[in-house]
């Protein structure tokens, strides 16, 4: 398969919220569906690495966004493993909309993990050498640890679920995304749209766990806030964030 692939995607009833546009966790679904259809043209996809006791986890990721689509929707993508960052092996994306425009970019981190150790490998290991595109470059940004200088405000506890597992048998990135769209009232999402996020995947949560979400106001105009997931039994952070918000003109806000 070529290093750049490209996928049709339609923007479908289950993908969209309540005021009709495209969820920000149905991006995360596209990006981790096309990262592994790829992956398996590119000879290390899931069932591979699994009999090598190895796996796939999405680390990181950073999306922008120009505007977003909506119900009925017809979308294209284009997806490609841009380099080598550290142990990381980063794949960036582009999205358009029926039009041909852009309308969103963004880059993810992934890690090898060894399936008994839990630690990450280093893909030279790999007998299959994945073919990366260093001149093409969605965004212009590695992996990086979040933090605010403000203290987080609790916004809900919970507890992890059946629902909220993956194949991997721990919280789809996804469903990570949704919690933090949680943190907001159902009035913010109709005056304004997410701009840009960046999501660190910091540590796994399982069945049974408890998690506290907590947001920080990280800018003075209050578009840009800080959100933290942590395990309440290790005290640890789970998932680490910032997101920055757009308001949107009466015209748009439905």
């Amino acid at each position: 398969m070529e290093p750049l692939y490209e996928s049709h995607l339609r923007v479908n009833a289950c993908d969209t919220d309540s005021t009709g546009r495209l969820r920000v966790s149905s991006m995360f679904n596209y990006i981790q569906n096309m990262a592994s259809v790829h992956a398996e043209g590119l000879g290390v996809g899931i069932q591979k690495m699994l009999n090598l006791n190895m796996f796939w986890v999405l680390s990181w990721v950073k999306l922008e966004f120009i505007c977003m689509p909506r119900f009925g929707d017809e979308l294209s993508a284009k997806t490609w493993p841009k380099c080598r960052h550290r142990l990381f092996s980063i794949r960036d994306f582009l999205f358009y909309d029926k039009n041909g425009a852009l309308f969103s970019k963004g880059t993810t981190a992934w890690l090898l993990v060894d399936l008994k150790t839990k630690k990450a490998k280093n893909p030279e290991c790999l007998e299959a050498r994945i073919p990366c595109l260093e001149s093409m470059g969605a965004l212009h940004c590695y992996p990086e640890r979040f933090h605010s200088e403000h203290p987080g405000q609790p916004v809900f506890t919970r507890r992890i679920r059946y629902s909220d597992l993956d194949i991997n048998r721990h919280v789809n990135n996804a469903r990570y995304v949704e919690f933090l769209m949680d943190c907001y009232d159902v009035e913010h999402h109709r005056r304004h749209r997410v701009g840009s996020l960046a999501v660190s995947f910091v540590a796994e949560a399982r069945c049974g766990d408890e998690i506290d979400v907590r947001l920080a106001e990280n800018s003075d105009n209050g578009s840009s806030h800080f959100i933290e997931v942590r395990n309440m039994q290790s005290d640890e952070p789970v998932v680490q964030s910032v997101i920055h918000w757009i308001p949107l003109r009466q015209t748009e806000s439905g």
